[in-house]
């Protein structure tokens, strides 16, 4: 983990792609896309059905490893309609059940409005863009031209690196964009300006990158 001084708020970057603000004890993680796998196998295309129970194991292991009281969801929590299937939401209810006293957030993102809120069951807290928590203005994408320290998703950025294409965390002047959570989810090349940062992570670690 690598943590760094934004704004005079300490932000722990976490190698599997999440945020820890230890002082609101709040993870926020962006684009996990549960059900993808599952939508896309409904239409005939074959691929792991192992990502939504392997994405829910991960998160275990950074709310446990950073003792999180909240969770925050930058957008995009289920792919689409068709992958509201009975076997994502037995997942997704069993991993609920392991964490009954953690207060999740989601700031609806474009997948969201297509696909829907997160059932009932999983007492999930939904919100519309832009959702103001504590200092942080939470956003699914993030937005030029509004105030506030925003923190983001939705773009899945990336950069390449010693010879490879990794994740990245993206810093600008008031915005923190976040690497997609999901483990099934493409990247997108981001091109950083002069005086913007990116901390690049491969899942074991995060390093800042020279420009």
């Amino acid at each position: 983990m690598l943590t760094i001084n934004w704004h005079g708020e300490d932000l722990t970057l976490c190698p599997d792609h999440a945020v820890f603000w230890a002082a609101g004890n709040t993870l926020f993680v962006a684009d996990p896309h549960f059900g993808k796998a599952a939508s896309f196998r409904r239409v005939g295309i074959p691929v792991p059905e192992e990502t939504t129970a392997a994405d829910c194991a991960r998160l275990t292991c950074l709310i446990e490893t950073v003792s999180a009281h909240t969770l925050v969801i930058l957008g995009d929590f289920l792919h689409s309609e068709m992958g509201r299937l009975s076997v994502v939401k037995a997942i997704l209810e069993e991993w609920r059940s392991g964490h009954l006293d953690l207060r999740i957030h989601l700031v609806r993102g474009n997948h969201d409005v297509s696909a829907g809120d997160p059932w009932p069951e999983l007492e999930i807290e939904c919100h519309d863009e832009p959702w103001v928590f504590g200092p942080w203005s939470c956003r699914h994408e993030a937005d030029e031209n509004a105030a506030g320290l925003q923190l983001s998703g939705h773009v899945h950025p990336s950069i390449s690196f010693a010879g490879a294409r990794v994740s990245c965390f993206w810093k600008r002047e008031r915005q923190l964009v976040l690497p997609a959570f999901g483990s099934f989810t493409g990247t997108h090349a981001v091109k950083p300006s002069a005086g913007e940062e990116v901390y690049g992570s491969d899942g074991q670690a995060v390093l800042r990158i020279p420009s």
